[in-house]
């Protein structure tokens, strides 16, 4: 229910943007699949997770970085960046913050089990925070090509 909730919202969000600026909507566009994307992928890990206490420190980590990436975006369109250097040092900081966020929440998901006989969802966990990297170097790629 709470995901449906989160889904609902972040559509309404893009979509308030997008009636904000008419411009370059394909653009717009083609980041809101990215989005959409990433948000099913976690939307699946947090299934897989619901039975942990954890779940809702998840979500917010996980609206906390979509909100980055709408602020990036809405910087950029505001403002034109003229300096690449400048764009390149925003997304830096962003993947290091995302990257902070990502291991926390690995960090705890260890933290949880206590009994060290099952070693597979650490693999399970690298294996996400890879896709997740993936996803999100995807999405400043998207970025940069303007």
């Amino acid at each position: 229910m709470m995901m449906m909730m989160m889904m609902m919202m972040m559509m309404m969000m893009l979509m308030m943007m997008m009636m904000k600026m008419k411009i370059r909507m394909t653009k717009l566009m083609m980041l809101l699949m990215m989005m959409m994307m990433l948000m099913n992928m976690m939307m699946i890990r947090i299934k897989m997770m619901m039975m942990m206490m954890m779940t809702m420190i998840r979500m917010m980590m996980m609206m906390m970085m979509i909100m980055m990436m709408m602020m990036i975006r809405i910087m950029m369109l505001m403002m034109m960046i003229r300096s690449m250097m400048m764009l390149m040092m925003m997304m830096m900081m962003m993947m290091m913050m995302m990257m902070m966020m990502m291991m926390m929440m690995m960090r705890r998901d260890d933290d949880d089990d206590d009994d060290d006989d099952d070693d597979d969802d650490d693999d399970d966990n690298e294996d996400d925070l890879m896709m997740m990297m993936m996803m999100m170097m995807m999405m400043m790629m998207m970025m940069i090509m303007k």
